[in-house]
């Protein structure tokens, strides 16, 4: 279903004729995915919080370097999520608080792209600056009472690491048109270091969905 809108809103773009040939692209590509991380939980702090929503958007560019086969670089928005539990027992009156962490970065990433008829398959490796730190707290009280709270600035994550190190992996389907093509594909990724250490390790980011785009 998901696929199906992406291509509504990116077929407008296009006139549905020939494919084209030339040995430059460029064009535009947006993941909404889902991410998580590796950090492993403790008598203390749970991160065992599944998965949450996340987006990332490229400005991407390609030059052909053989047959099928470009050499791709960009650079785009990233962000990323970690959920945190601390079970306090009551300490201070305050039984347990759940963070909802959200990172932003800009990211440029470089790789290649391998065709195969309509099918491709694109690896790709990047490195990130980090852009900002928020959080969605919930108190919860011995006394039953729960207050939320948010934070737009890093004061409280300050320890998270100014460089990302990305991988990414994708793969999908090309479709040809008249002055432009659309993609429609899965892309995962892993970082290679991790988000940063504030309290605790909080390991490293991963996360698949779907993407799609428009390629001149």
């Amino acid at each position: 279903m998901k696929s199906t809108l992406l291509a509504l809103f990116f077929l407008p773009l296009c006139s549905q004729i020939d494919g084209q040939t030339s040995k430059i692209t460029y064009g535009l590509e947006y993941s909404p995915n889902f991410t998580s991380n590796t950090n492993p939980s403790s008598t203390i702090v749970n991160t065992n919080g599944g998965f949450r929503l996340a987006h990332n958007l490229f400005l991407k560019g390609g030059y052909k370097v053989a047959t099928d086969l470009y050499v791709t670089a960009g650079v785009g928005f990233f962000t990323t999520r970690e959920f945190v539990s601390f079970e306090l027992d009551g300490h201070e009156g305050i039984n347990k608080i759940e963070s909802d962490r959200f990172h932003s970065y800009m990211v440029a990433p470089v790789g290649i792209k391998y065709a195969m008829g309509s099918f491709f398959i694109s690896p790709e490796i990047g490195i990130g600056w980090n852009t900002g730190n928020s959080s969605k707290d919930h108190f919860y009280y011995s006394d039953g009472s729960q207050i939320e709270g948010s934070s737009d600035d890093d004061n409280n994550l300050q320890d998270v690491n100014e460089i990302t190190y990305p991988v990414f992996l994708s793969f999908g389907n090309e479709i040809k048109m008249k002055n432009c093509s659309v993609i429609l594909g899965v892309k995962g990724y892993y970082s290679l270091n991790s988000i940063g250490n504030k309290y605790f390790n909080s390991g490293h980011y991963y996360g698949f969905g779907i993407v799609g785009g428009v390629q001149f």
